[in-house]
C-alpha cells in the first residue's frame, strides 16, 4: 500500500474535536506525552507511559475532524506595484478526476458551483498531475518543480526542501499575505508546504490517538476559510489563499449519501458536498466584496481509479483516470476560453506570476502559459509533460513508474515499459512498446531529460545511519553493497518486483484495515505472515508485522527479537523511513523495561550508586545498569531520528518527554546534575510546546500539565540551581 494508500486506511470519519490558535513557534511541535516507567518515580510520570507501553493498533481506521492551532497573520503588507489589486485563491480537490465534474462532460453534474466558475474562466482541456498521490502534487503545484527535482516522491516519505521557493515565498517577499487550510495531515505543515505562508491551518492530531491521519470535512473548511478571508479583506492589500478540500478521497461517505450506494454514487456524492460548501465560500468573497477583482484556481491534485483500469482508488499506476485532472483559472483580464494544449500542475506557479507581474527570481520545470492565454491560443504541438508514481517502490519496494504525455502518445518506463496512443486506444489496454521503435527511443530520451538529468534538483536532507546501527545491521549480515546508493539514484526498475504483479498484496493491505479496526489481531498477525512471505523485501508489510507484534506488553516482551531484525532488515536499505525509527525506539524500550525487571527489587537509584562507587575504586564494566542505561539512550536516539523525519509526531514527542525525565529522576538522585538538568530542559521545552498547541479540554492535557510542573520542580531541585 502506497503512502497515498495510508491516508485511506486511517481516515474515517469521527466527531471533530476542538481546534485553537497558537504562535508559529508554538505550532511546529504539536504532540502528546508519554513516559517510560521507572521505579519510585513520582505518581506524574506514572501517567505518561501510553505510546510505549500501552497496546497499540497501528491501523484502527478512525478519522477525526479537527482543526490545528492558527498563525496569527502578520498586519504589514509591503507597497503596492503592477497588479496589486489581484488577490489569489487557490482551491485543491483533492481526488477528483477529470470526467467527475460537469464542466468536463459529466452528467448528471455533481459541481453547478465549478460549472458556473468555468464559464467565466480559462478550462484547461488537458491537464496532468505530476503523481497521483496528494503530497508530491501539492509540492508541485506550489514550487512549478517537478518531484524529480524537489525530491518529494511520496506521502509521509520527506518534506519539501528548506531549499525550494514555494509560490507563498515568493508572493510574501512581494508583500501579499499569506494563508493556508489543509484538509488532511498529509499536507502537515511539518511536510514542509507551510513555507511562506503566515497562516497554516492543517488537522491536529490529538494526544494519545488513535487516527494517525486526521482529516476535516469541506464544511469544516469553508467556515475556517471564510473567518480566514474575512479578516484578510478588512485588513484590506494584497493576499494569497490556499484552501485543500479532501472530501473526495475514500472513504466516501458524505452527508445524505445513502451507504448501500455504489462507490460511483457515493464518490460523486463527496464531490456535490464540497461544491455546494464551495458555492458557500465563492458567496462569502462576493459579500467580503472582494469576488470581482479575484484571481481564482480550481485544481485536483490527481483522480481516482473507480475501477478503470487496475485501480479501485490511487497511488499505483499513472493511468489517464488517476493523473488527468480538472484545472480551471479565472483572472478578471482573460477572456473565458477552452485551452487545448497540453498542461501540468507545474505551470501554475510560473504562469501565475506572469499574470500578476511579479518576477519569479528563478526558473521552474512548469511552463509559462500566460502569453498564450492572453492570445487565446493553445500552446504549440509537441510539448511534453512528466507525470510518476514512486509510491509502489517507497512503500513496498516495487517497480515505480515514470512517463512522458506527448499528445495522444503516452510512454511509461517501469519494471516493463508501456506505450500507449489513446487517440486509438482511450481505455490504454494495448501496448505498443517496442525497444527498437524510434519514437520509444525519442520519447526516453525526453523523459531522461526529465528524471536522470533534472537541471534545477534541489539539496534534500538524507538520514545517514550511525554508527551503533551500523554495527547492529552488520553483526545481522544486513549491510551490503547497495548501502552507499543515493536515494536519488534511479532505481534499477528491471530488477525490482512489477508493481503489475503485486498489486494483490496492495489490495490484501487494504483489507486487513478491516480485521485490524475491529481488534481481530491474531487474523491480521496470520495474514501478515501470509503476505511477508509472499514479499518479504516489501517495508510497510515488514512494517506493519511489526506493529502487530508490539500490539500489546505481553506481546511485546515475547517479539521484541523478531520485531527488531524485520526493522533493521528494511533500515539498511532505507534509513529514512520514519515508522522503523519509531518501531525501533519501542523495542528499546521493551529491552530497558526487561533490563529493569532482571534487577529485581533494587530500585536504579541504588544501582546508579554502587556502579558509581566502583568507577571511582578503578573497576569498569559489566555493571548491572548497564543494560538498561543503553536501552534507554538508543530509544531515546531513534525518538529524535523520528522527529527528525516528521518534527510534530506525537508519539515521539510524548515518549521522548517521559524517557528524559525518567533519566533525569534517576541521574538526579546520584549526583549527575549536569545530565539530569540537560534532560529536563528538554523536556520542558518539548512540553510547553505541547500545552500551548493543544486545547485545555483535549482528555490528556492536565496529566501533561502536571507532568511539565513536576519536571519544573526537579529542575529546581537540582544542587546549582538559581
Amino acid at each position: 500500500m502506497s503512502g497515498c494508500e495510508e491516508d485511506l486506511r486511517d481516515s474515517q470519519h469521527r466527531p471533530a474535536p476542538p481546534w485553537r490558535r497558537c504562535t508559529f513557534s508554538e505550532s511546529r511541535s504539536q504532540g502528546g506525552v508519554v513516559g517510560a516507567p521507572c521505579q519510585d518515580k513520582p505518581a506524574a510520570l506514572e501517567t505518561a507511559q501510553a505510546f510505549l507501553t500501552a497496546p497499540e493498533r497501528p491501523m484502527i481506521v478512525a478519522r477525526r475532524r479537527s482543526l490545528l492551532a492558527l498563525l496569527a497573520l502578520a498586519t504589514a503588507c509591503g507597497p503596492a506595484g503592477a497588479g496589486a489589486h489581484r488577490s489569489v485563491l487557490i482551491v485543491t480537490l483533492d481526488t477528483v478526476r477529470r470526467d467527475a465534474v460537469g464542466f468536463h462532460g459529466c452528467t448528471p453534474s455533481p459541481t453547478p458551483v465549478l460549472d458556473t466558475l468555468a464559464r467565466e474562466a480559462v478550462v484547461f482541456e488537458d491537464a496532468y498531475t505530476v503523481s497521483p498521490v496528494t503530497l508530491p502534487a501539492h509540492a508541485s503545484l506550489l514550487t512549478g518543480l517537478y518531484p524529480a527535482s524537489h525530491g518529494v516522491r511520496d506521502n509521509r516519505a520527506t518534506r519539501v526542501p528548506h531549499t525550494a521557493r514555494t509560490l507563498a515565498e515568493i508572493l510574501h517577499a512581494r508583500g501579499y499575505r499569506t494563508g493556508a487550510a489543509v484538509a488532511a495531515f498529509v499536507l502537515d505543515e511539518c511536510f514542509g508546504l507551510d513555507q511562506g505562508f503566515e497562516r497554516y491551518t492543517a488537522p491536529l492530531r490529538m494526544m494519545q490517538s488513535t487516527v494517525d491521519m486526521p482529516t476535516i470535512r469541506a464544511d469544516g473548511m469553508v467556515d475556517r476559510a471564510l473567518e480566514d478571508l474575512g479578516e484578510l479583506a478588512r485588513a484590506g492589500g494584497r493576499f494569497l489563499y490556499w484552501l485543500h478540500l479532501y472530501d473526495a478521497h475514500a472513504p466516501y461517505d458524505a452527508p445524505g449519501t445513502a451507504p448501500e450506494a455504489g462507490d460511483r454514487e457515493r464518490y460523486a456524492g463527496e464531490i456535490a458536498f464540497a461544491d455546494r460548501e464551495l458555492g458557500r465560500l465563492f458567496g462569502g468573497l462576493r459579500r467580503l466584496g472582494v469576488w470581482d477583482e479575484l484571481v481564482v484556481i480550481v485544481a485536483s491534485d490527481h483522480g481516482e481509479g473507480l475501477g478503470d483500469g487496475p485501480e479501485l482508488t490511487h497511488g499505483y499506476f499513472v493511468y489517464d483516470p488517476t493523473t488527468r485532472i480538472p484545472l480551471l483559472l479565472r483572472h478578471p483580464d482573460l477572456a473565458p476560453q477552452r485551452y487545448a494544449g497540453q498542461v501540468s500542475l507545474v505551470d501554475v506557479v510560473p504562469t501565475l506570476l506572469d499574470l500578476l507581474d511579479v518576477d519569479p527570481g528563478g526558473a521552474f520545470d512548469g511552463v509559462d502559459l500566460a502569453p498564450a492565454l492572453r492570445r487565446k491560443d493553445a500552446a504549440a504541438d509537441g510539448r511534453v509533460v512528466a507525470i510518476e508514481c514512486y509510491a509502489p517502490y517507497v512503500a513496498h519496494g516495487w517497480a515505480p513508474f515514470e512517463g512522458v504525455v506527448r499528445g495522444p502518445l503516452k510512454y511509461l518506463r517501469s519494471h516493463a515499459n508501456e506505450l500507449y496512443d489513446r487517440a486509438e486506444d482511450p481505455g490504454e489496454l494495448r501496448n505498443l512498446y517496442r525497444a527498437d521503435d524510434p519514437l520509444v527511443r525519442e520519447l526516453e530520451a525526453q523523459l531522461d531529460v526529465v528524471f536522470r538529468n533534472p537541471a534545477r534538483r534541489l539539496e534534500r536532507s538524507v538520514v545517514h545511519l550511525d554508527s551503533a546501527d551500523r554495527e547492529r545491521l552488520a553483526a545481522l549480515g544486513y549491510l551490503g553493497d547497495d548501502e552507499t546508493r543515493s536515494e536519488d539514484d534511479p532505481p534499477d526498475f528491471a530488477a525490482l518486483p512489477d508493481t503489475h504483479e503485486k498489486a494483490e498484496i496492495g489490495e490484501r493491505l487494504w483489507a486487513l484495515g478491516e480485521l485490524l479496526a475491529a481488534g481481530r489481531l491474531d487474523e491480521a498477525l496470520v495474514e501478515l505472515r501470509t503476505l511477508a512471505a509472499l514479499d518479504p523485501e516489501n517495508p510497510e508489510v515488514l512494517e506493519r508485522l511489526a506493529e502487530v507484534l508490539l500490539s500489546d506488553p505481553e506481546a511485546a516482551s515475547r517479539n521484541v527479537d523478531e520485531v527488531e531484525r524485520l526493522m533493521l532488515k528494511v533500515l539498511a536499505k532505507r534509513p529514512g523511513r520514519m515508522k522503523v525509527h519509531w518501531i525501533l525506539a519501542r523495542c528499546a524500550h521493551v529491552r530497558a523495561e526487561q533490563a529493569r525487571r532482571r534487577l529485581g527489587d533494587v530500585d536504579l537509584r541504588t544501582v546508579m550508586e554502587q556502579e558509581a562507587a566502583a568507577r571511582a575504586s578503578g573497576r569498569s564494566g559489566g555493571y548491572p545498569g548497564d543494560e538498561w542505561r543503553a536501552e534507554t539512550e538508543r530509544s531515546i536516539r531513534e525518538l529524535r531520528t523520528v522527529l527528525e523525519l516528521e518534527h510534530n509526531h506525537p508519539g515521539a514527542l510524548s515518549a521522548l518527554t517521559g524517557s528524559l525525565i525518567e533519566e533525569a529522576h534517576v541521574f538526579g538522585r546520584v549526583g549527575r546534575t549536569d545530565l539530569a538538568r540537560q534532560h529536563l530542559t528538554e523536556a520542558i521545552d518539548i512540553l510547553d510546546r505541547i500545552l500551548a498547541a493543544y486545547p485545555r479540554d483535549d482528555p490528556a492535557w492536565s496529566a501533561k500539565n502536571q507532568l511539565r510542573e513536576l519536571a519544573r520542580s526537579m529542575l529546581e531541585q537540582l544542587p546549582g540551581a538559581e
